[in-house]
């Protein structure tokens, strides 16, 4: 029995497990104030309410990009895609094509679906997911690049608009690229056995599947080799430039990440300016004009240089 003594504060104050309790849960909405306050928040159309999220992606046949943080404990992750992805002036405007819907991990008591972020497959944030308008997870972005994110928007409307509905070969073709992109189909050989049940497929849609398969290939590859030296990475690269020369090319950051740097490692132990070009220039595609990067692409600007002059 709690003493008449108590006042009504004090009281909630012990109900609530005392005074840490209750300044743990005012430093929690502080933190979610904070959070809300930020310039990504502002500067993009936002909405914090899942089934609001999905009611206006039906009615207005967009697909949902996901973004799942957290304000309960400091993310350095998190804050570096909220200061320089979410804010991108060409990230702002892919929010214009989807419905752009936020949850944010608080710890607070109100919260509502806090399984959600397991439910679309995130394990911690930051996560990022493209959903469709029943909240079925579409997959992940391609990268976290403004650039990577736009580019998968076509995959993810073509996988939300053609799943178990592809009738024509090219809708097969496009379905099975995105699949591909969006990892619903994750080995070379599951990959290979859908391309094979398209019946009269043309030149350009074996390159359009042979190119989306080339990011499985790379991540395969990379899983087995274990790269540990230049020599190493070298080598995979002179595999990379053949499949370059092909016209292939990877669209997920990862795989394209190691094959344009590890094609420009085998430039550099080959000592061939037009092969370290090329992957220099691949890389310059993903990380150009980025702060973060600058001084690793300049270093490799001046490589290139020397190079060139024979150095």
């Amino acid at each position: 029995m709690v003493s008449r003594g108590l006042g009504w504060g004090l009281l909630l104050l012990v109900a609530a497990g005392g005074p840490a309790a209750a300044q743990s849960e005012a430093r929690k909405r502080r933190n979610l104030e904070r959070k809300l306050a930020m310039d990504w928040v502002t500067l993009a159309e936002w909405t914090f309410d899942y089934e609001e999220a999905l009611s206006v992606a039906a009615e207005e046949g967009k697909v949902v990009f996901a973004y799942f943080t957290r304000s309960d404990r400091p993310s350095a992750y998190c804050l570096k895609y909220e200061q320089e992805l979410l804010t991108d002036p060409d990230f702002v405007a892919f929010g214009d094509k989807v419905v752009l819907f936020a949850h944010v991990q608080s710890g607070l008591p109100e919260q509502k679906h806090t399984e959600l972020l397991q439910e679309k497959g995130g394990s911690e944030p930051p996560y990022m997911v493209f959903l469709d308008a029943q909240g079925k997870v579409l997959g992940p972005p391609l990268g976290d690049t403004p650039e990577a994110v736009a580019a998968s928007l076509p995959h993810a409307e073509a996988l939300a608009r053609l799943e178990g509905k592809a009738k024509s070969r090219a809708e097969k073709v496009a379905l099975l690229v995105a699949e591909v992109l969006l990892g619903r189909v994750r080995t070379v050989a599951e990959a290979e056995r859908r391309r094979r049940a398209i019946a009269g497929r043309t030149h350009d849609e074996d390159l359009a599947i042979d190119s989306a398969i080339l990011n499985l290939r790379i991540l395969s590859l990379l899983r087995e080799k274990r790269v540990q030296n230049e020599a190493e990475a070298a080598a995979l690269g002179e595999r990379f430039y053949a499949w370059y020369r092909k016209g292939l090319r990877p669209a997920r950051q990862r795989a394209a990440v190691a094959f344009w740097n590890m094609i420009r490692l085998h430039g550099k132990l080959a000592s061939d300016p037009e092969i370290y070009a090329v992957g220099y220039e691949g890389m310059k595609s993903w990380y150009g004009g980025r702060p973060r990067t600058a001084a690793a692409l300049r270093q490799m600007a001046e490589e290139l240089e020397a190079l060139r002059q024979g150095r």
